[in-house]
């Protein structure tokens, strides 16, 4: 059987994860924070002046 301390950690940590998604669903759903869609290993980085590529510019699937 767990210990006191280590069930109120556990519940603890489940509440946080919980606040967490939620937080982050809003992030996404209400205010449409999000991924660039043209974001990729080669993107310039976020710090400088450069945008990332267009989404129509690079291709995500290309047909076999």
């Amino acid at each position: 059987m767990p210990s006191t301390g280590a069930l109120a950690l556990s519940f603890i940590a489940v509440v946080l994860a919980l606040v967490g998604g939620w937080l982050g669903g809003e992030l996404v759903d209400r205010l449409g924070i999000g991924v660039d869609q043209g974001a990729n290993p080669d993107a310039p980085s976020s710090l400088s002046q450069q945008s990332a590529v267009k989404p129509a510019d690079y291709p995500m699937h290309k047909a076999s």
